[in-house]
């Protein structure tokens, strides 16, 4: 945390903050660092923390969950690479050829929680549209980048179809190094290498659509991800439901169901930790994702079933808070003015209660 003393400013009045500094990269297979792939810089430059109830949020950085909370900004990069470097990131890009052989990016990124990217040599790249969105996907094979293309483009035209559109003129995803799945930005996926074999398309899938679910609950409307970890990933999980249902069917939802549901629900825990437990409670990504992700998600599909259809609420939802910031207050609040049901029992049923 960086903490700097500015004069006060007038209404109207504005001034430029210069930061300069220099940063040694990792040799680190994980968010930020070098690895075989290149340079991963996700969540590495810094942001203006948020001020919430009168106070400036300082979470620790944590080594499970998501640990970033942010307000949206207008981002406008430049960055200067030798010519054997390809910049990948989310936002608008132009390239300039200097005298001195290197390239200057220039990126713009409106409304956005952050600024993440790769620099990297020798992956390739697959395109295609989504109702005039642009999606770009590099990987290491031609073929892999081409499925996960097709992927995204239908996760894509489903999650706006059921909610509301995609705010972002392009989304890039890339293969990377990783120690767990994948890792989101605003317009932008980094997804560990090992989804991208042949032999795992399916799974590539699975973390494609939990990803771009990420882009309405996480990036568009935030929450607290460091307090209430569930409210963005049991939304993104149980829109990768959705997701099957849709483009898979009956019968690969209810068997997803089965495995990632019902499953966590029967799993022992032997921690005291429930969905809306602080990312710092838990001790290791499996308890992480079996109770924050898999029992939070059990919530959501029993929303589904009181209330009978959670469309309504979840397009208001990514309406009313669109590039803002929901609390579990707000959803709780939204859900009952929408449904006209208070589920609020329920969801501390699901959200606060421990079971081993």
């Amino acid at each position: 945390m960086l903490n700097i003393p500015i004069p006060p400013l007038s209404p109207g009045e504005n001034g430029t903050l210069l930061l300069r500094g220099v940063l040694s990269l990792p040799l680190c297979a994980h968010r930020f660092g070098q690895t075989a792939y290149g340079v991963q810089m996700m969540h590495a430059l810094p942001t203006l923390s948020f001020y919430q109830d009168g106070a400036w949020r300082t979470d620790s950085y944590s080594a499970i969950g998501d640990p970033f909370i942010s307000g949206c900004a207008n981002y406008t990069v430049h960055l200067k690479a030798p010519t054997d470097w390809q910049l990948i990131c989310g936002g608008s890009c132009d390239k300039a050829v200097n005298a001195d052989g290197t390239i200057t990016y220039t990126v713009q990124l409106p409304a956005a929680r952050d600024f993440s990217f790769v620099l990297s040599r020798g992956l390739v790249a697959a395109s295609g549209q989504a109702d005039g969105i642009q999606v770009t996907v590099w990987a290491q094979e031609k073929a892999a980048a081409q499925r996960a293309v097709r992927d995204a483009v239908k996760a894509l035209r489903t999650y706006a179809a059921l909610w509301g559109d995609y705010p972002y003129s392009q989304l890039v995803l890339c293969e990377g190094a990783l120690p767990f799945s994948a890792d989101t930005g605003t317009a932008f996926t980094l997804i560990d290498h090992t989804y991208f074999a042949s032999d795992r398309a399916e799974s590539l899938e699975l973390v494609i659509a939990h990803e771009t679910a990420h882009q309405w609950f996480g990036v568009m409307v935030a929450s607290d991800s460091v307090r209430q970890p569930w409210q963005d990933e049991a939304l993104a999980e149980y829109a990768m439901l959705r997701y099957i249902l849709k483009n898979s069917g009956a019968a690969a939802w209810r068997n997803l169901v089965t495995l990632r549901a019902d499953a966590p629900m029967r799993e022992y825990i032997p921690f005291p930790v429930t969905p809306a437990s602080p990312i710092d409670y838990f001790g290791s990504y499996d308890v992480y994702s079996a109770v924050v992700i898999g029992r939070g998600c059990a919530c959501l599909l029993a929303l589904e079933e009181m209330s009978g259809n959670p469309d309504p609420f979840l397009r208001s939802y990514a309406d009313t808070f669109a590039f803002g910031y929901a609390t579990r207050a707000d959803f709780e609040s939204l859900l009952l003015s929408v449904t006209q049901t208070d589920l609020a029992p329920l969801m501390t049923d699901y959200l606060d209660t421990q079971m081993n």
